[in-house]
């Protein structure tokens, strides 16, 4: 059964075992596990160098060179932020990217996934990795400040920006790259300076573009505008008791098992 969201809540809330496929994912919501998207990085060896449970969860590539700062509770600031660091250049990172916390999950992940991966190739110095989504039949528009591609409700934008003050976007005051679409709380934004590799910012493109609906137990998130498919009622098993599981939590927050 398809159904059109509206301003209130399902009638089953998740515990009951509804499950919904959402589509397009960029109006899916961040979804209810969002640190899902922490563990390619984890599988990939980054170590966790702080405790989620005091000021959020810090992760350090193996290489030491790259930082991925997730911040949960952060509804002003962007909750997921990565900065990278040259081993060459001394000072400030090279490049950063943000994502505010309503960020969809499998968009974040894609991008995570590709990060995890090692660079072993150079980079191709003028591809543009956001042509992609000309190619999903965005609309492209030009400008003198820049290029802009939307889909066809004029609901999500993808920008490349021209001209624009490096130590600003390293600031995060202003970006080059841009993509944002709507949920149900406001718009979510997923950012990255000019110096971020081609390979990161076609595995957005490519994250945000996939046409695989999202799966969701919950429509709290979900844009209004998405097109919503309830699943079959599916029976959840009841929970463990509390002492079975209590030990775990840290591991839980962390990441480590």
């Amino acid at each position: 059964m398809t159904v059109t969201p509206a301003n209130t809540p399902p009638a089953e809330p998740p515990e009951h075992g509804r499950r919904y496929l959402v589509a397009p994912r960029y109006l899916a919501g961040h979804g209810d596990q969002p640190e899902q998207a922490l563990a390619p990085l984890l599988e990939a060896g980054w170590t966790p160098v702080s405790d989620i449970a005091l000021d959020g969860l810090t992760l350090l590539s193996p290489d030491l060179n790259t930082l991925m700062r997730y911040r949960p509770e952060d509804r002003i600031f962007p909750a997921w932020t990565v900065y990278d660091f040259a081993p060459t250049r001394a000072g400030g990172p090279v490049w950063t990217a943000t994502f505010t916390w309503d960020t969809p999950t499998e968009i974040l992940t894609g991008f995570t996934t590709a990060l995890a991966r090692p660079q072993d190739t150079p980079e191709p110095p003028s591809e543009d990795p956001f042509a992609a989504f000309g190619e999903a039949g965005w609309t492209l528009h030009r400008g003198l400040l820049g290029t802009l591609y939307t889909d066809y409700r004029f609901l999500a934008d993808a920008h490349r920006r021209h001209r624009v003050d490096e130590e600003r976007e390293m600031a995060h005051l202003d970006e080059t790259w841009l993509v944002t679409a709507p949920g149900a709380h406001g718009s979510w934004f997923a950012t990255a300076t000019r110096a971020t590799p081609v390979r990161l910012l076609s595995a957005l493109a490519a994250a945000t573009l996939d046409p695989r609906p999202a799966l969701r137990t919950s429509l709290t998130g979900v844009a209004h505008q998405a097109q919503i498919t309830a699943l079959p009622h599916t029976r959840v098993p009841p929970k463990p008791p509390a002492s079975n599981v209590r030990g775990h939590g840290a591991a839980r927050r962390t990441g480590r098992r």
